[in-house]
């Protein structure tokens, strides 16, 4: 099978969306009956040189040059018309609206453009909703990462087709397999400028991720003089977060530290140095960092967002969102008071979850149906 795969995403920045993509794509390139083309924007990404003489692998880079709407609406789907293949997968971001084939594959991540909008802005918050619906109507398959947001679009969209696949989502084997070694841990720390023995909390900073409440009760348990590690928020800076930390305690905020992006390969060192992870988010489709963060010996806090109660399950301990910053302040009291026995318990539990979720299952579930789909054997 001939499959055509978008990934020009890749250049704008890269979270968790991005993320799925480049290591779903890396899974699908080691079946030996796909031939991969793969859509680059600007250059190919360097996760992707090392496939730049894959004998199955061919790489078309588009060219930049316009805002990202108009090529994502142009330049994208020009390439999707003139491109030869049985299958076109959008992995990352919606398909072209304008792209009429029958023969594509959509992964819809969350509705979240539907269910949480007022946390995106107006513009934004239109362009998925209408990518969305053209996705339902159009797409031969839709491809979701969790139950609960496969009844979020059963909810939300008239689908053409309304067979759903749960592919679920992965873990990549830097974290499956991590050992943890204190000098790699320090030379990440000198690198983020962040302290030893810290809280962590890694997400793109905007609200539906809910910091904005963690934060104001990190703040009030530091005023009430508890004594709790530092805490470090780490990603991407998203929009309406500029002044996140406006009215927060000096004491608190010396305790506070914001990393920026981190670069992939650090990831793996940066959960590992950590005491205890907090996903304190309101709304996911699954929740790749709280996985991640088990899976490299760190016990973890997470909100009971429905998707996180699907995926993390008795690994984790638990806030509810709807008692507030009480709930949190309890959560994060409960995270940093583990003994020694329980939080040896959770990590344990923790990896063995985390280790049942494989990009390689991932990938072969998505080519069995395309197959199936196609009329191909599997």
């Amino acid at each position: 099978m001939k499959l055509c795969i978008d990934l020009t995403s890749l250049a704008d920045h890269f979270s968790g969306v991005e993320r799925y993509a480049s290591s779903l794509t890396k899974a699908i390139i080691k079946d030996n009956k796909t031939n991969c083309i793969l859509l680059f924007k600007g250059q190919v990404h360097p996760l992707f040189w090392v496939y730049e003489k894959h004998p199955r692998v061919r790489m078309v880079v588009l060219r930049e040059g316009c805002s990202k709407v108009l090529f994502n609406q142009v330049t994208l789907l020009r390439a999707i018309r003139l491109i030869k293949a049985d299958a076109y997968l959008f992995p990352g971001f919606p398909m072209p609206i304008l792209c009429q084939r029958r023969d594509c594959f959509a992964v819809i991540h969350d509705v979240a453009c539907f269910d949480e909008g007022k946390t995106m802005r107006l513009l934004q918050r239109w362009y998925y909703q209408l990518s969305r619906l053209h996705e339902a109507r159009r797409a031969k398959q839709i491809f979701t990462i969790s139950d609960f947001s496969m009844s979020r679009i059963f909810k939300k969209l008239p689908l053409a087709n309304p067979e759903i696949l749960n592919i679920s989502c992965g873990i990549d084997d830097a974290y499956l397999s991590y050992q943890r070694e204190a000098c790699e841990i320090q030379t990440m720390r000198k690198k983020y400028r962040i302290p030893e023995n810290y809280l962590l909390s890694l997400s793109t900073l905007e609200p539906r991720k809910n910091l904005k409440a963690l934060v104001l009760a990190y703040d009030a348990l530091v005023r009430g003089g508890k004594k709790l590690p530092p805490l470090v928020l780490a990603g991407r800076k998203g929009w309406r977060m500029l002044d996140f930390l406006k009215g927060i305690s000096p004491e608190a905020r010396e305790k506070i530290y914001i990393t920026g992006f981190v670069e992939e390969e650090d990831l793996p060192s940066l959960y590992g140095g950590a005491c205890g992870f907090v996903f304190p988010s309101i709304y996911e489709g699954f929740g790749i960092p709280p996985v991640e963060a088990m899976a490299c010996g760190c016990p973890v806090l997470a909100s009971n967002a429905r998707a996180l109660k699907e995926v993390l399950k008795d690994a984790v301990i638990y806030f509810k969102l709807q008692d507030g910053q009480d709930g949190l302040k309890k959560g994060l009291l409960s995270l940093v008071r583990l003994s020694g026995g329980e939080k040896d318990a959770r990590i344990r539990r923790g990896k063995e979850l985390a280790g049942k979720y494989r990009y390689q299952d991932v990938a072969e579930k998505a080519l069995a149906s395309m197959r199936r789909a196609k009329g191909y054997s599997c």
